[in-house]
């Protein structure tokens, strides 16, 4: 267990002139004199400098999700499933952060694709020895917990099985401060370090005890106070709520309790914890967590208000509620909260909530909260994609069931008036490799630059992977050889959903099951 431990970690923020005139008596013969001339000085109004305040760009992360599967020299059995992610910056605002970030992740998803060659060999033993072996997966998820002018904070996730009862799972923070673009440590963001220290370790054993008790192993605490020894510092994020300590898996406690994470609220360690790190009321995104407390900076307000997403275990059922300050609205029950969200526009603040209400099944929530009151905008069927969620664009991803059953994602974002909307009219399918074959000649369409169609025949024994679809009326694909693109127009059932067909090339309507090999469907 301990050497699959090494394994994993490996993969692993500027006068005027007074003059006065004399008179004489008209007594002797005046003589006169050329009267001084007075020059006056002319003061030019002073050219009234407007103070600009410099405008704030929204920090902007891109996560494009990229996956491969490496083979045994015979081409057909697979050893190795292998997801990665390439991560971004978006626009030119943040130049040092851009670079700092993109060379990160360049230099972590080359180090995961050279593993696959250390797979290999104890794969092909595996074979030998297991015939229900069906490969290794090693999966990496990058997420944002939160992004904004001061600090961008990643969570990088990796998955690996190889082998076993069960797969290991690593959790790492990637922290950056969003100005310098420096990889930043917890000591970095911090002030008087060793009090913070003893304060944290004492916060981490009571938060330990409290939630798991005797499932704790006998030297957790022995554990925590090696966290920073010999100036090495466990792993960490920022969030909502605070500085968030991750403990990996059998750390503390066996595999049951997962991966232990201790927050040290913002508000408790605000002493500690420099000022250019700490949230303000700069737009940016942070996640937060169910019975964590979240202030909020409020403009216009001298005092933070409170936020807080409670959840209550009783008997078989979980109650949950949200508070913003003294208003609570009660949300009912469901399954699982999968992520939730503080989204800073330019006008607004929002709380999105994704919830899992029966098995995948996910819901996503979206309110506004103002001048103390919770105001709900919109619910999506639909989840959101952690590592693409900004200020100005949400992506969100949903199953679409058209020729099997894939991952489709569109982009939303709030309007001036507050309405979370897309303009989007069809899903894209990014994550998609699985090769339709066809078993029937098939009409099909294809769209040239200037957006015109025209008809063209896909042959019986084609492979195609889908790239896109409407959810309704059509499908777009690549020919796995060529590249070409095309479209294919099937239709839904009113009458049941999962019912689609498409015209055959006699305009016969024929069921989608009779023009493929296989379908993958899902469930």
């Amino acid at each position: 267990m301990k050497k699959r431990m090494k394994q994993l970690m490996a993969l692993g923020l500027t006068g005027m002139l007074v003059f006065t005139g004399c008179t004489g008596k008209v007594e002797e013969p005046v003589i006169e004199e050329t009267p001084e001339v007075v020059i006056e000085e002319v003061t030019e109004p002073e050219e009234v400098v407007e103070e600009t305040v410099e405008e704030i760009v929204p920090l902007s992360i891109r996560t494009e999700t990229k996956q491969k599967t490496y083979y045994f020299e015979d081409g057909e059995d697979a050893y190795l499933y292998l997801q990665y992610c390439d991560v971004s910056v978006e626009g030119d605002e943040y130049q040092k952060l851009k670079r700092s970030v993109e060379n990160w992740s360049m230099e972590r998803s080359e180090g995961l694709r050279s593993l696959y060659a250390s797979f290999e060999e104890s794969a092909a033993e595996e074979v030998e020895e297991n015939e229900n072996f069906y490969g290794y997966s090693l999966y990496q998820t990058v997420t944002t917990a939160r992004a904004d002018d001061r600090v961008l904070s990643l969570l990088d996730d990796t998955y690996q099985y190889v082998g076993g009862e069960h797969g290991m799972f690593y959790r790492e923070g990637i922290n950056f401060d969003s100005q310098t673009g420096k990889r930043v440590a917890l000591s970095d963001i911090l002030s008087n370090y060793d009090n913070f220290i003893e304060e944290a370790k004492e916060r981490i054993i009571y938060e330990l005890r409290e939630d798991y008790g005797e499932e704790l192993f006998d030297d957790y605490v022995t554990v925590i106070e090696e966290l920073w020894k010999d100036g090495s510092e466990p792993q960490w994020y920022l969030d909502a709520s605070g500085i968030v300590i991750v403990l990996q898996e059998y750390s503390v406690g066996p595999y049951a309790i997962g991966s232990p994470e201790i927050h040290l609220p913002y508000t408790e360690f605000k002493p500690y914890i420099k000022e250019a790190y700490l949230p303000g009321e700069e737009t940016g995104v942070a996640a937060f967590s169910a019975n964590q407390e979240v202030f909020l900076s409020i403009p216009g307000q001298a005092e933070e208000i409170s936020m807080m997403l409670m959840s209550e275990q009783q008997e078989e059922v979980m109650y949950n509620s949200l508070w913003f300050g003294q208003t609570e609205l009660e949300l009912g029950d469901y399954l699982v909260l999968e992520n939730a969200y503080i989204v800073r526009t330019e006008t607004d603040i929002y709380c999105m909530l994704v919830v899992d209400e029966v098995s995948d099944d996910y819901v996503t929530y979206i309110y506004r909260l103002t001048g103390g009151a919770i105001e709900k905008v919109d619910e999506l069927a639909a989840a959101i994609d952690a590592g693409n969620i900004n200020p100005q664009e949400v992506r969100m991803k949903t199953w679409v069931y058209m020729l099997g059953t894939y991952e489709g994602v569109k982009n939303y974002h709030f309007d001036e008036n507050g309405e979370f909307i897309s303009e989007d009219t069809e899903y894209q399918l990014p994550k998609n490799e699985y090769v339709l074959t066809t078993t029937v000649d098939l009409p099909c369409m294809a769209e040239n630059d200037e957006g015109e169609l025209s008809e063209w025949k896909l042959p019986a024994g084609s492979h195609i992977i889908l790239t896109a679809a409407d959810d309704n009326s059509y499908v777009r694909f690549s020919i796995q050889e060529t590249g070409q693109e095309g479209i294919l127009n099937v239709q839904r059932s009113e009458e049941e959903y999962y019912h689609i067909t498409i015209g055959g090339m006699d305009g016969e309507t024929l069921d989608e099951n009779d023009c493929f090999e296989v379908l993958p469907y899902a469930g």
